[in-house]
């Protein structure tokens, strides 16, 4: 009896210690975005998905940015092995060489996306934009149709409320001066700064998504440039908010792999998840961010009411202005960017 309970003492033990060294094998993934509801949103949609279907664990972290990703690959101490950062952020990093060339051999999922969110150091994840939006308890009638109306200050009187940025406020502020949506790029700095000039008494800024929607919601402007998700969500709490997709700034989140990172293969599978029709379908159920992937559309997960509301249903995008990230990744992108804070300032 005592040899029977030493052998099952021991069998368990042995099973214990294997399920141990089962549990250390599994394979991980360091992923790190910007936290909060949308964070929340791509571990629904992306994340959990992901672990279930390739058997892998998904740790988590929060950044601000490409500076800290700098700071890692930098310092020979990379820890992230997926970062999820702004397109504009991705080319910068591109360009200093702190990224990986992407493996697009195992990102098949990448072959349907727009050739515009396909890099050689980054790949496009979703996509959101800066739309013309007003409450429609404080503006009788219809709002700006376009930027042209959004800067015609006696057609439609009250405060106007953009990003403290001038990526965007440029390509507003020249589109309002008359410049196709189409026909942005090389951006004529000067023309768009003295643009903005006549505008600056009736301008307040924003630096947040959430101090944008609360402009809009208390009427602290009436008209505010806004990103179209902070716009829909206030829809969704009833407030009365118009906004529309003419003229609307698209913007993509995109997705990079760190130099130094210490799982590139596991990154690649995961990413390869990351852009699969259905998770970037289910995406629309938990924020109001349009997917990447065009065949989201045909999973029938959105619905023709819920596709409508997003910026890259394609009807949608007939009338959109993208942003090119190229061009702010230039030296004279960057110099622009610099002169903001003179233009704010003064």
């Amino acid at each position: 009896m005592l040899r029977k309970s030493l052998w099952i003492a021991a069998a368990v033990g042995a099973a214990v210690a294997w399920s141990g060294i089962s549990a250390s094998a599994q394979e991980t993934v360091t992923f790190s975005s910007w936290g909060g509801a949308y964070q929340d949103a791509e571990t629904k949609a992306f994340i959990e998905p992901a672990e279930k279907k390739l058997g892998i664990k998904v740790k988590q972290d929060n950044l601000t940015g490409l500076a800290p990703v700098k700071s890692q690959v930098l310092s020979g101490k990379t820890f992230w092995d997926v970062v999820d950062l702004g397109v504009t952020d991705c080319q910068r990093g591109a360009n200093d060489g702190i990224f990986m060339e992407l493996d697009y051999s195992a990102i098949p999922a990448a072959k349907d996306l727009p050739k515009v969110s396909v890099n050689k150091h980054w790949v496009g994840l979703l996509s959101f934009s800066t739309v013309i939006a007003w409450n429609a308890d404080i503006v009788k009638g219809e709002g700006p149709k376009n930027w042209a109306e959004f800067w015609d200050v006696k057609k439609f009187p009250g405060k106007r409320a953009i990003r403290n940025l001038a990526r965007e406020s440029l390509e507003e502020a020249l589109m309002a001066d008359g410049v196709p949506p189409d026909k942005l790029y090389p951006l004529d700095v000067d023309r768009a700064y003295k643009k903005l000039e006549e505008l600056k008494p009736h301008l307040v800024f924003w630096t947040s998504g959430g101090q944008s929607a609360q402009m809009l919601k208390d009427g602290e402007a009436e008209y505010v440039a806004i990103w179209n998700g902070r716009a829909q969500a206030l829809v969704k709490e009833k407030v009365k908010v118009k906004m529309h997709f003419n003229q609307a700034l698209f913007l993509t989140e995109c997705l990079a792999v760190p130099k130094g990172a210490p799982n590139p293969k596991g990154a690649m599978k995961l990413i390869n998840e990351m852009l699969q029709p259905e998770p970037q379908a289910n995406l629309t159920k938990y924020i109001d961010y349009g997917p990447i992937n065009p065949k989201a559309y045909q999973t029938g997960i959105i619905t023709p009411e819920v596709a409508k509301t997003l910026n890259s249903y394609p009807e949608n995008m007939k009338t959109q202005a993208v942003i090119d990230p190229d061009w702010w990744s230039t030296p004279a992108g960057e110099a622009a960017l610099a002169r903001w804070a003179s233009f704010v300032q003064k």
